[in-house]
């Protein structure tokens, strides 16, 4: 998923105020395609996205709206928080710029634990704990130097960095050393099978230019996060620069935000190669330790990798393909005898109470032959599965046990009539699908969906959105739109 990998876990009770504002009501029978948005409708659009956005303390910041650029003020407690923020802004259709005015609170931390911090973190994952970075912390940034291997390498070991309390800004001059040579018309061509695999890009508009590694993109797409996703994209292997300057965003009517082309899967040996491209890509993950075989669009990942996190990575890179429908994850992970219980012990403890989400929490671990357990008591299921994965994520973890026991508050109940307006909204603003071609019905809490999407990440997003919105029970009945 695009925004988030894990449902919140609490909904928040939107006034009949601000439904009406953030809500599309047309009138008329209006196509909501042929709607002129305007600035209130998107400020109320973008404070709704913004509170349910799972751990984010959206009531300390201001959301400002003119000719469609967003001004976010305020404070949040990290660096993380105020991309997450920034990032849930550029979603809402109409949003054409967001100016980010938000300020990361200052930590009680000098500059020495924060440096220690961040070193730990790179030390204890397996991805990071062989890379040569060197970290130096002042009063105004965080820089990091050395070496990666990739952009995505890059960009991974910011956002480790970014999680943590206390880091206010990131200089990050890792330098992408390119280990393989590559044809300006190979580099061209790959870049062009991802942008048009993309799932996430709304047909793009795009010409792709390389000379001597240097790539330079060219076109229209319709939204600040695709153009974001574009520029990743072009960082293939090889690839020593992308200029994306000529990228332009146009949002300038509703419809330049909507998917309109049939699904269309691929066969089988088309999927199998861009899932294996797509682990080749990911730094988390050796590709070479991994096989994947696939029939009628079901992937089947095997083989034996170092740590349980790469065996989390494979099944998501896997399941962000264009043309899966399920992953099943034999992948099996090698015990790592080279650290010990106590070290590994540590390790998560240390990982769980530095975490921005997991901090106020008092959990215990207990680790035998690279077994992790996890026992203490959380708010929600969203912080359960969050220290399910910060404790992934460590060394010479094997296999997580999660018996953190939830203290849920039970929401406030919601009327069905509120509820459908929720979802009904919520599916309004949403990029990737078209409003005017779902239904949504609730009856006591338990809603269905159908109607008609382009794609299989569109039904997911769907039955996300009724999740999230505080439904009980989700039936979802869409169907994908049919190839001519």
């Amino acid at each position: 998923m695009l925004k988030r990998q894990m449902f919140g876990s609490h909904f928040v009770t939107l006034t009949a105020a601000t439904f009406l504002l953030a809500f599309p009501m047309n009138a008329g029978g209006q196509n909501a395609l042929d709607r002129i948005v305007d600035d209130a409708e998107i400020q109320g659009a973008v404070t709704a996205e913004l509170s349910e956005e799972t751990g984010l303390r959206s009531d300390e910041v201001q959301v400002d709206s003119a000719e469609g650029v967003v001004t976010l003020l305020g404070v949040v407690d990290s660096l993380a928080d105020k991309r997450q923020a920034v990032n849930a802004a550029r979603t809402i259709r109409g949003v054409r710029a967001v100016v980010d005015h938000l300020s990361v609170r200052p930590a009680d931390l000098d500059v020495d634990r924060i440096a220690a911090r961040i070193n730990q973190v790179l030390r204890d994952s397996p991805v990071t704990d062989t890379w040569q970075i060197v970290v130096a912390v002042d009063e105004a940034a965080v820089t990091l130097r050395g070496h990666v291997d990739s952009y995505v390498a890059k960009m991974l070991g910011e956002g480790m960095v970014a999680e943590l309390r206390g880091v206010r800004e990131i200089v990050n001059d890792l330098v992408v050393e390119q280990v393989t040579e590559r044809s300006s018309d190979e580099i061209q061509l790959e870049i062009e099978k991802r942008i048009q695999g993309d799932l996430w890009l709304i047909d793009p508009d795009i010409r792709v230019l390389v000379d001597d590694a240097q790539v330079t993109l060219v076109g229209t797409v319709e939204s600040e996060p695709a153009k974001q996703r574009l520029y990743g994209l072009a960082w293939v292997a090889g690839v020593t620069s992308v200029d994306d300057t000529a990228v332009l965003v146009d949002s300038r009517t509703d419809t330049a935000m909507r998917r309109h082309r049939p699904y269309v899967p691929g066969n089988d040996h088309e999927i199998l190669l861009a899932v294996e491209a797509a682990l080749t890509q990911d730094p988390r993950v050796d590709a070479s330790q991994v096989r994947v075989h696939v029939e009628s669009g079901v992937v089947t990942l095997g083989g034996t990798v170092g740590s349980l996190q790469a065996k989390r990575a494979a099944e998501e890179d896997a399941r962000n393909t264009l043309g899966v429908w399920d992953v099943e994850n034999a992948i099996v992970v090698h015990r790592d005898d080279r650290l010990s219980s106590a070290e590994i012990q540590q390790s998560i403890s240390a990982a769980l109470a530095r975490d921005r989400y997991l901090s106020e929490y008092d959990l215990t671990v207990a680790v035998e032959a690279n077994r992790a357990t996890l026992r203490g008591t959380v708010r929600s299921e969203f912080d359960k599965r969050r220290a399910q994965s910060v404790a992934s994520s460590i060394g010479g973890v094997s296999e997580v046990q999660n018996d953190l026991t939830v203290e849920s508050e039970l929401p406030e109940p919601v009327s069905d009539l509120n509820l459908r307006y929720r979802i009904e909204n919520r599916l309004y603003w949403s990029p990737l699908i078209d409003d005017s071609e779902i239904t949504v019905v609730v009856n006591d809490g338990r809603v269905t969906l159908t109607g008609i999407v382009d794609s299989p990440n569109a039904l997911e997003i769907a039955s996300q959105i009724a999740w999230e919105s505080g439904a009980t029970e989700v039936s979802n009945q869409i169907r994908l739109r049919e190839t001519p």
